[in-house]
């Protein structure tokens, strides 16, 4: 076994035993200020600030969950630069990018609410938002009180965050009692108001949740909640790492994480890959040992360095989209194909098989006749599939139509691999050999590819015209935008390059049209978030129950 065999093994042991996950930091919220005033009959104004990278998705939005006779609405939404979001009472968390841009909007199911607003460009942004929840005290048995969680379960992790809320009355240890669970940090009354405050970043799965027992009737006509506070209270106490000693800790209350099943769950996966990890890792080994041997090599067995700093202007390969793609595949130069589809709209764009038009696909059927590659006829006769033999196909159609034929779409793109390896066979660029191997006592027979030298200089080409649209795309024309959009495409640089587009040519029909490519792919790949109400904490508490960019 190789030292890159040992390593990976340790590495996948480590991560298996800690299982810790790993977040993309991409995109996150560096704070979070939550600004809470109840009048005098239990309704709530709330004031959200969100300080966040954004750098994907098309929405920013916010659920707000269980609410019962709670109702939200007034939305008021600005960012950074002082613009006032156009509030619209239809939100489609459809809409396209552009359509979201400058607009908020709040979808109603029953008690659960969305809060959304579209993000309007990547970067560094800051959103405020407000609106108004009736009913946000509750009246309980014995009590008034609040079991409210601010957020919960985001989709994204945040740095930090601080709850303020305040009333026509001054709240204290005299009038009420307050809690706070799902992260670590304190709760504390400060001039009347309750402050919640984190200590540490709040993962994906964390929350910020008060409860607050009011022992003086303060607020008039508040909406009865049937059951005792007390009862859940001792819930949330029980489920949560509570520990009456810690509560109160130098003027200030102690916030308390719930309790995780993570720890019973360790033991029996450690238990459970005790007894396993001799196979998984003669498993792992045995894999790692036959990919090694059947990775391909060159005739005159000198290697590829895809890290070398080379630049090509020219398209190579005589623009071959099936070829560039799938020797960039063989060079490392991409992940895998996907962006193939891409790529191949975008050029049936320039040769004027496929046009764009608002919100709308609409194709000449003479795509057919013109490709002569087979895989090229596949995916047109997938486009034809998808419009049901019609020559205009909705854009929205063709998105849901892909979503629910990954399968198919998964076998055009191994296909176009294998008509390029074939093709190359036949042409006696690739051939095969058998090689052999030990591992263990046990003697590995595989095959390998052996490919021309000349392909490692395709392969050189191919670095050099990546490098080459990388390094220079702000310096291009939109004619030549227009000729290397396919390639940008495959190499997956567009969104590098989108706002260049945007800012230098945002009227270009041509490139709208490739901008459009672009985001039928996203739509095709990506699924719906959609975001589920959450347990824990006792059963009847309202507010967030996901949350992040979309």
């Amino acid at each position: 076994m190789t030292k890159k065999i040992y390593a990976l093994i340790i590495i996948i042991f480590v991560c298996f035993i800690s299982m810790t996950p790993i977040y993309a930091k991409e995109t996150e919220i560096h704070d979070m200020k939550i600004d809470v005033t109840i009048d005098q009959r239990g309704n709530a104004h709330i004031e959200e600030t969100w300080s966040m990278s954004v750098h994907e998705g098309t929405e920013v939005y916010k659920v707000l969950d269980n609410m019962d006779e709670s109702v939200v609405s007034s939305l008021h939404v600005k960012d950074e630069t002082g613009k006032v979001y156009e509030t619209v009472k239809d939100w489609d968390i459809d809409w396209e990018f552009e359509e979201k841009a400058n607009k908020c909007g709040i979808i109603q199911d029953d008690d659960r609410y969305e809060i959304c607003l579209g993000i309007g460009k990547y970067g560094e942004k800051t959103y405020t938002f407000d609106y108004r929840v009736s009913d946000f005290v509750k009246q309980y048995d014995h009590n008034q009180g609040l079991n409210y969680a601010f957020f919960s379960e985001m989709s994204l992790s945040i740095n930090k965050a601080e709850v303020r809320i305040s009333s026509p009355y001054d709240f204290d240890d005299e009038n009420s009692q307050i809690w706070a669970f799902g992260y670590e940090g304190k709760v504390y009354y400060d001039h009347g108001d309750v402050i919640l405050k984190t200590s540490k970043p709040i993962s994906e799965d964390g929350k910020m949740q008060l409860l607050m027992k009011i022992s003086e009737p303060l607020f008039q006509n508040t909406f009865y909640q049937k059951g005792d506070f007390q009862e859940i209270l001792d819930e949330a106490l029980n489920q949560s790492e509570y520990n009456e000693d810690d509560y109160y800790q130098n003027g200030y209350y102690q916030a308390f994480p719930y309790e995780s099943d993570i720890g019973a769950i360790l033991i029996g996966i450690g238990l459970l890959f005790a007894g396993t990890i001799g196979i998984v890792i003669a498993s792992l080994s045995y894999s790692l040992k036959r990919k090694q041997l059947s990775q391909y090599r060159f005739q005159d067995y000198h290697e590829f360095d895809q890290s070398m700093n080379y630049e090509n202007s020219c398209i190579p390969l005589q623009g071959d989209l099936f070829q560039i793609s799938y020797l960039a595949m063989q060079a490392g130069l991409i992940t895998d194909n996907k962006m193939l589809f891409n790529a191949v709209l975008a050029q049936w764009v320039q040769k004027k098989w496929l046009t764009i038009e608002k919100e709308t696909i609409s194709f000449l059927v003479n795509v057919e006749q013109e490709s002569e590659n087979p895989i090229e006829k596949e995916l047109y006769s997938l486009f034809m599939q998808a419009s049901h033999q019609g020559v205009r196909l909705q854009e929205k159609a063709f998105e849901k139509w892909c979503q629910g034929h990954y399968d198919q779409m998964n076998q055009w793109y191994d296909s176009a691999n294998q008509y390029i390896e074939e093709l190359y066979k036949k042409d006696g660029l690739i051939c095969e050999e058998t090689v052999q191997g030990k591992w263990l006592w046990k003697t590995i027979t595989t095959t390998r590819l052996i490919f021309a030298s000349s392909l490692r200089n395709d392969m050189k080409d191919i670095l050099g015209f990546k490098n080459y649209l990388e390094n220079y795309y702000s310096s291009f024309t939109p004619q030549q935008l227009e000729t290397h959009m396919p390639y940008i495409e495959l190499f997956n640089i567009y969104e590098m390059m989108k706002d260049y587009i945007e800012d230098y040519y945002p009227n270009h029909l041509m490139l709208y049209s490739f901008h459009s490519i672009h985001h039928i792919h996203h739509h095709m790949v990506e699924s719906d978030v959609s975001s589920s109400s959450f347990s824990g904490g006792g059963s009847s508490f309202s507010g967030g129950g996901g949350g992040g960019v979309r």
